[in-house]
């Protein structure tokens, strides 16, 4: 006969091991996103890079042009 305390912990692995599935996708779905926050981010940085460039190289140019 099976006591109480062990039916519990059947019960726990089970409902545990039916929920393992459904956390792997989570855990996909959030490396995904953290992925593209990451390239995002990337691409932010170098466009802020590239503008600044370009800023600079106008002032540069007009004040070649006016001096």
């Amino acid at each position: 006969m099976m006591n109480v305390a062990a039916f519990i912990q059947v019960s726990l692995i089970s409902s545990c091991l039916s929920l393992v599935p459904s956390l792997i996708a989570a855990v996909c779905v959030q490396f995904k996103k953290a992925k593209l926050n990451f390239y995002l981010l990337l691409m932010n940085g170098v466009r802020v890079v590239f503008t600044k460039a370009l800023a600079f190289s106008t002032v540069l140019t007009i004040r070649g042009l006016l001096f």
